[in-house]
């Protein structure tokens, strides 16, 4: 049976939640926190659905605070606003794999522009982030999350994002005690990673 928990959500956008996520996280991070906590001692291997884009948010927020040796991401433009807005909690991982000799490494597909935030990350965790800006066909590269060796937040394909979208309409599901499938996703990953070299920035 899959996890679910539901938000008061009526129609933002994407921006709006942006806006009023530092509003409620202290509130909803302890709420999910005995959530994940809880999944994460007794090794349940079922998904939370994140049905909203603060889902989203909130979910990822507790993967960062959990993760302590490797971060993978695969996101399209707009993930730089999504990391904007978990700033703090990226910046604290960012420093925790730096101690545990750990890394980050991000592949934006499609986008632009060099995103503010990460390059900003870039150069302060120059020895632990790394990113890698790719083209990708439409559709061809799925959106995912993997963080040590067993969380993964798995993304529905969706359209390029706008801050003018509807929150609803992100969607994916989030393990939190998965080392089968955050092992199947790394290796995914990994794969897209290799034809990168050339175009990874950072360390």
């Amino acid at each position: 049976m899959t996890l679910e928990h539901s938000p008061n959500v009526g129609g933002e956008t994407l921006a709006d939640v942006q806006r009023d996520y530092a509003k409620t996280k202290d509130e909803t991070r302890s709420e999910w926190a005995s959530i994940v906590d809880m999944i994460r001692e007794y090794r349940v291997d079922k998904p939370i659905k994140n049905t909203t884009y603060e889902h989203a948010l909130q979910l990822t927020d507790q993967m960062l605070l959990n993760t302590k040796h490797h971060y993978r991401m695969v996101t399209g433009g707009y993930g730089d606003h999504f990391i904007e807005t978990l700033c703090e909690s990226f910046h604290a991982m960012l420093r925790r794999l730096r101690a545990n000799n750990g890394k980050a490494q991000i592949i934006i597909a499609n986008t632009k522009d060099r995103p503010r935030c990460l390059s900003v990350l870039a150069e302060e965790f120059s020895d632990v982030l790394e990113i890698a800006y790719v083209r990708a066909n439409k559709g061809s590269l799925s959106h995912f999350i993997v963080c040590d060796d067993d969380m993964v937040r798995d993304e529905n394909p969706h359209d390029p994002f706008t801050s003018e979208d509807k929150a609803e309409r992100v969607h994916a599901d989030v393990y939190f005690s998965s080392k089968a499938r955050a092992g199947t996703f790394t290796t995914i990953f990994d794969s897209i990673w290799d034809v990168t070299r050339g175009l990874v920035s950072g360390r």
